[in-house]
């Protein structure tokens, strides 16, 4: 699911683990967690495809590298 927000440009705005279920859940119809989120948003980061920043709040922000 990660991997599709990703190729859909879902992370071309900066977002946090909470905005990611929001979307899965509510517009994609995909329950997740945020601990189910994690492995794969690492993933991506090591791969280079995410990168990540601490917002205002102390919370990662994951966008499009």
């Amino acid at each position: 699911m990660i991997t599709q927000l990703l190729g859909d440009g879902f992370f071309k705005t900066p977002r946090t683990i909470s905005a990611i279920v929001a979307h899965c859940q509510c517009l994609k119809g995909a329950p997740l967690q945020g601990n189910e989120c994690s492995p794969s948003l690492l993933r991506l980061l090591r791969d280079g495809k995410l990168k990540r920043e601490k917002n205002k709040d102390g919370q990662y922000e994951y966008t499009q590298a």
